[in-house]
């Protein structure tokens, strides 16, 4: 698409170009903002907690506090036993 003079350039069939007078188009370019704003900011990964995930080399904006990593990692453990136990068979 081009614009000559006053007439714009659309593209028609085939590819080829016709001039509609009398039409303006404004294009605007925004710039995606590199930090997210608060109200999207990730939440705590802990099954009940509704806390905004901090900040830490450790946790990849995961957890709230250290109370949370703990918890959590509980929680994933005895759901692993548990599923573990079920699928287990006992010998005799």
């Amino acid at each position: 698409m081009g614009q000559i003079g006053d007439d714009l350039m659309t593209e028609g069939e085939e590819g080829e170009e016709v001039a509609e007078e009398g039409m303006e188009v404004e294009v605007n370019v925004a710039t995606v903002p590199s930090v997210p704003p608060p109200s999207s900011r990730n939440l705590c990964v802990r099954a009940g907690c509704t806390k905004a995930a901090v900040e830490n080399k450790d946790w990849d904006f995961e957890y709230c506090s250290n109370e949370c990593v703990a918890t959590h990692c509980r929680d994933v453990f005895m759901a692993w036993c548990a599923i573990r136990g079920q699928n287990s068979t006992t010998v005799t």
